[in-house]
Parts: structure tokens; C-alpha cells; sequence
């Protein structure tokens, strides 16, 4: 047992030595933060009343993709977002969190990702879904909800747009 832990820290210490794995990782983790949170005061700015955090959600994912599927991807996860928003916002209106509108909550985001064919962003309707049901017994009404998504959208876009992170061609197919 003691040399599976000094292996695993082993493993650990020589991935975090060396500057190669490190400062991608730390460019992405600052790019994700940077645009939920730039989404999250747009929002605040635009937005009077209660917020939820749809608009910081949205921003990650669509800052998560490369620059050159931003836009499409960007549409793609704002059509899963909202898909997730609706799905929710109906069953909450009526139930509210229990075990079952969760399992129903999920249940009819996936089947309606899969309907609408998103692809590999079917788990963000579902994810979507989960944080908005969880959230329902906020007076946050479906507009403010389907605004935030596209605020964060469009400040997702606009970031991988501004400022793209350079494509590491070693792994770049396209790049060949």
C-alpha cells in the first residue's frame, strides 16, 4: 500500500516539475475562470434583479472549445444550455427538487439532446437542467434564464475570438 502512495506522488511531483504540462494547464484553468466570471458581472451589469449562474455555466463551456469551432460549438451549447433551462424551468414550476423531477429532469433533457441531435453537448442539457431545478424556488424568471445563457455565449465566443489559445501541433490532426 505504501509504495502504491509513493508511486502515485511520485507520479504527481514529476508531472508538476517540469514546466511543459504546467503552464497549459494553468493558461486553461485562468481562461475558463476569467470568462465565467467576466460572463457573471456582465450579467450583474444587464441584468436587475435575481441572477442565477447560467451565464458563467454557458461561458465555460463554449471558452472550452478551439477557436475555430467556437461559433458553431458556441450555438450547439447555447441550444443545449437552453434546452436544459426550459426542461427545468417547466418541471420546477409545477414540482419543485425531489428525487423523481430529478430523475424526470434528466431523463427528458437527454431524450431531448438526443432528439435534437447535440451530440457529445447531450450531458450539458442534463447538467443544465440539474443546476436550474436546483435552483427553481429562486424568482428568477425563463427570460433572465435564456439572457444569462446568451451573455454567457457571447462573452464565451467573443473570448476565444480575442484571444485564442495557440493550437499545440504535436496533437493538432488538422495541423498535418
Amino acid at each position: 500500500m505504501n509504495a502504491l502512495i509513493g508511486s502515485a506522488q511520485d507520479a504527481i511531483a514529476t508531472r508538476w516539475r517540469t514546466r511543459e504540462p504546467v503552464i497549459p494547464a494553468l493558461l486553461t484553468i485562468a481562461r475558463l475562470t476569467t470568462a465565467a466570471v467576466l460572463s457573471y458581472l456582465m450579467t450583474l451589469f444587464l441584468v436587475d434583479g435575481p441572477i442565477d449562474l447560467t451565464c458563467a455555466l454557458t461561458a465555460i463551456l463554449v471558452v472550452q472549445t478551439s477557436p475555430q469551432a467556437t461559433i458553431k460549438m458556441g450555438m450547439v451549447r447555447v441550444g443545449a444550455v437552453l434546452t436544459g433551462v426550459f426542461i427545468a424551468v417547466g418541471v420546477s414550476t409545477w414540482v419543485g427538487l425531489t428525487w423523481w423531477s430529478l430523475a424526470l429532469v434528466i431523463a427528458m433533457a437527454l431524450l431531448a439532446a438526443n432528439i435534437l441531435r447535440l451530440g457529445d453537448q447531450k450531458l450539458e442539457t442534463a447538467i443544465s437542467a440539474m443546476l436550474i431545478l436546483a435552483v427553481g424556488g429562486q424568482e428568477i424568471a425563463v427570460e433572465t434564464r435564456i439572457f444569462t445563457t446568451l451573455i454567457g455565449a457571447g462573452v464565451g465566443v467573443a473570448f476565444n475570438l480575442l484571444l485564442p489559445l495557440r493550437a499545440d501541433r504535436s496533437r493538432c490532426a488538422e495541423c498535418a
